[in-house]
């Protein structure tokens, strides 16, 4: 089988060079005729390169003849083409993987919430991503590949390099690291598809269901302890104790809670989650003119935090509605404290709906999660059906809440040259990293992009923290 390794998304390495490498060394070992392609510059900007900078594209082109060297595997340098006629349908579905990295970076929910910088880069990244599009299009087709591997498929110039793949009528896999400790590679199918995952989780639960049980258990401590389990923990700061001193503020004897999540996390997977995404402010704002008896505690997600102010804000007018009151996500007050303390638990796709079945609370989603086939707890698709106070039938699957647990804190693919260390992933033992030199010619437009963003010191720090092992 003649295969190609589409390099893309090196800027971020680790741990994307890693990814690579670790999928391209099986190919061969397999037997498989590998050839690696990477961007010659040309499609600027990219996912990761809003400002064109010529610096993260002299990082990307070294990391990739690095990996050549290392595997020992030609390299075919991408560039643009003149050939093909662009069509609707396919600005339509190229519009999809732009938006997705445009939230992904910016974690605006709604391109509302853009500055005018945001909007034109998305403009600018749609022509560069129609442009890959023809030019892998052209390469797939004149060099005969018969299938092609790459990262993530969400983003722009990976769903470019999808598109690509089924127009020519080739196989196609994509993979990505799963937060920091595993890997998972799907064969002509989304990495996020609802269906897939599910029927992953399904069959390895069955292997070992006391195990199952038991890792479910210990993932369940993990979060309630504000311990790190697949991914830091978002809860380690809050403390018990603060949501008596809020509700006695607020005079709230009962509630029922919901658990919105980071739109930009999933607004863009209806076509993997085989579901209309539902727009989350209107439909708490829905729910709680529909059941005006009932008083609504909003948990905003602390990973929120990082969402544009003004998104944020039209959270907290939430609270025009006199049955609403919203938690900021860097409240102190506990998420856990107020799924126990609840009479029912909303929630959109966050794993804490899981979670809340998982110990029998009455559980309520609304719209699609990665979860949905599993059938934990009943789900609207429409929040204006969701009456609280007429009959609603509420059930709690623990086997389904226990697979899913196990699935998302312990499923990997096996791929022998990878690893992790302290949640570093690891190509051979080690990885790939720029050097000091690169890291800091770099830095000045990772800076204008964070500044962009806002929130420059917190990210900056973080940034500087993590290459110097600071603590």
């Amino acid at each position: 089988m003649k295969a190609l390794v589409l390099l893309n998304h090196l800027s971020m390495s680790p741990p994307i060079a890693e990814l690579h490498a670790g999928v391209a060394n099986e190919l061969s070992d397999e037997g498989h005729d590998v050839t690696l392609a990477a961007c010659d510059g040309s499609f600027l900007p990219c996912d990761h390169n809003p400002l064109s900078s010529n610096m993260i594209c002299l990082s990307c082109k070294k990391t990739a003849n690095n990996l050549s060297k290392e595997l020992n595997i030609p390299i075919l340098w991408l560039t643009k083409s003149d050939f093909g006629v662009d069509t609707d349908e396919l600005n339509k579905n190229l519009e999809i993987g732009v938006n997705s990295t445009i939230a992904s970076i910016t974690r605006s929910p709604d391109e509302k919430y853009l500055s005018d910088f945001w909007r034109k880069y998305k403009i600018n990244l749609m022509n560069s991503s129609i442009e890959i599009y023809h030019s892998l299009l052209r390469v797939l087709n004149i060099e005969a590949f018969d299938e092609i591997y790459l990262f993530n498929g969400r983003f722009a110039f990976s769903a470019a390099a999808l598109l690509a793949a089924k127009k020519s009528g080739i196989d196609y896999s994509v993979y990505d690291q799963e937060k920091n400790s595993s890997f998972r590679i799907f064969h002509n199918t989304l990495l996020h598809d609802m269906e897939a995952n599910c029927k992953r989780a399904e069959n390895y639960y069955n292997e070992n269901p006391i195990l199952a049980n038991e890792i479910a258990l210990e993932f369940i401590k993990k979060k309630r302890c504000g311990e790190e389990t697949y991914e830091k923990s978002f809860t380690s700061s809050q403390k018990s104790g603060d949501l008596d001193v809020y509700m006695q503020n607020n005079n709230i004897k009962e509630f029922v809670s919901i658990f919105p999540s980071s739109d930009d996390e999933y607004k863009y997977l209806a076509g993997a989650w085989k579901m209309k995404i539902v727009d989350q402010l209107e439909s708490i704002s829905t729910i709680a003119k529909n059941n005006p008896l009932n008083t609504f505690l909003v948990r905003m997600h602390p990973n929120m935090s990082g969402m544009p102010d003004k998104a944020k804000d039209d959270y907290y007018a939430l609270e025009r509605y006199g049955n609403i009151f919203v938690i900021p996500p860097a409240s102190k007050i506990s998420s856990y404290e107020v799924l126990d303390r609840s009479d029912v638990v909303i929630v959109f796709c966050s794993t804490i709906g899981v979670e809340a079945s998982f110990v029998g609370k009455k559980t309520l989603g609304i719209g699609p999660n990665p979860y949905l086939s599993l059938d934990i707890f009943p789900v609207y698709s429409d929040p204006k059906k969701m009456q609280l106070n007429n009959v609603v039938k509420y059930y709690t699957n623990k086997v389904s809440a226990i697979t899913w647990i196990y699935y998302l804190y312990t499923y990997s693919n096996e791929n022998k040259y990878l690893s992790w260390r302290d949640g570093e992933i690891l190509y051979k033992g080690r990885n790939f990293k720029k050097g000091i030199f690169l890291y800091v010619l770099i830095l000045p437009s990772r800076i204008y992009v964070e500044i962009l963003k806002g929130g420059l010191l917190k990210v900056l720090y973080g940034k500087l923290a993590s290459f110097f092992n600071l603590k």
